[in-house]
């Protein structure tokens, strides 16, 4: 695998903060590397993927019914939509707003067998997770213990996954996850080009093609999609991403999520009596 030192430089990130991307970056990698800063310190890694559940994983993702929005982009000066089709999988947490208690998310249940194989392959993820960077996963399991095993997918790490189907992700920081974590993708592609990541603070861009992986802290690199050409109607570019929400430390158990609301639902019915 190579090595590729940059200097991180994160001077523009405000600028292009919410913006669409345009094109690549001028350097493109499209080799397995891992990118480090001058002081060797971990920052990215590319690599091929290959598992056992990832043909059939490939066979179901066209047939899954995602969930379809528009989200506004800024582009040359002004805002346009951007539309996202994505799915999420694995464990929500408490959500008190909408009086929902901790549980998993509708995708294990609606695609139970789909889920399953989903979360077999989640296993060699973290797997590959603790080969690339010892510190780094040791650092996030050890977080994760905080979390009840039941809101955790396998291998003890990530909490939970999304897989987007052909979105040109504007520039964007992830947010609510585990801090000084790596987050990982996987990348499928059907007759489709483009859709490669953009790091602009590395002054690189990741050439996500079919079947690799990524690892990366996206609530400190600033990251977005190049655009997506899906030539026929089959095409499609699929990115599955796995990463651990920081609020399931809160959960409790399904039982006791269930009772927490059973009670705030009481209080609020004989506040309002």
């Amino acid at each position: 695998m190579k090595k590729l030192v940059v200097n991180v430089d994160e001077s523009k990130d405000k600028n292009l903060l919410g913006k669409r991307v345009v094109a690549p970056l001028d350097i493109v990698v499209n080799s397995p590397t891992t990118v480090v800063d001058q002081d060797g310190r971990l920052l990215v890694v590319i690599d091929s993927f290959d598992d056992k559940d990832l043909p059939y994983v490939r066979s179901f993702l066209p047939h899954i019914n995602y969930q379809n929005n528009l989200r506004l982009a800024n582009f040359q000066g002004g805002f346009e939509q951007l539309r996202t089709s994505d799915m999420s999988f694995g464990y929500r947490p408490y959500k008190p707003l909408f009086g929902m208690p901790s549980g998993a998310l509708d995708f294990n249940k609606k695609y139970a067998n789909w889920f399953n194989r989903l979360n077999d392959m989640t296993e060699r993820v973290t797997e590959i997770y603790e080969t690339i960077s010892s510190d780094c996963f040791n650092r996030h399991k050890t977080m994760a213990q905080d979390i009840r095993p039941e809101w955790l997918l396998k291998g003890g790490v990530f909490s939970q996954g999304i897989i987007n189907n052909s979105v040109q992700h504007s520039y964007h920081y992830d947010r609510g996850n585990f801090k000084n974590t790596m987050s990982a993708m996987i990348v499928l592609k059907h007759k489709s080009t483009g859709g490669w990541l953009n790091l602009p603070a590395l002054g690189v861009t990741l050439a996500t093609e079919d079947s690799c992986i990524v690892f990366f802290d996206g609530q400190k690199i600033l990251h977005g999609v190049t655009p997506i050409v899906n030539r026929y109607t089959s095409s499609k570019r699929f990115s599955i991403v796995w990463y651990t929400l920081a609020k399931m430390v809160n959960s409790l158990s399904a039982d006791d999520e269930i009772n927490k609301i059973r009670k705030t639902d009481l209080k609020k019915h004989r506040k309002n009596s």
